[in-house]
């Protein structure tokens, strides 16, 4: 059984929210599975640190994907919708 790796990605600092966030893409038995991340902390908290709490989220993420339970949207990924910002479409 090959271990369930985890690679971040566009890991920022949210100075708003004073928290870290990240993408987490997990390798599980060679499908990806990516989680939208963010864990409180200082900007002075060692990326080390930060990147440890991020991949302890994603994988927590991870485990309770495959259980039933009502699903919500997160307030991480409520706050991401709302700022997307549709496409403007100049007329030709």
């Amino acid at each position: 059984m090959t271990p369930i790796q985890v690679e971040l990605s566009d890991v920022t600092y949210n100075a708003a929210n004073r928290a870290f966030e990240a993408r987490a893409t997990l390798h599980d038995g060679g499908i990806q599975h990516s989680y939208a991340c963010m864990i409180e902390g200082p900007i002075t908290l060692a990326f080390e640190d930060a990147a440890g709490r991020l991949s302890r989220q994603a994988f927590k993420m991870h485990r309770m994907a495959g259980r039933m339970r009502a699903r919500g949207i997160h307030p991480y990924v409520q706050h991401l919708l709302s700022s997307i910002v549709a496409p403007t479409h100049l007329a030709a």
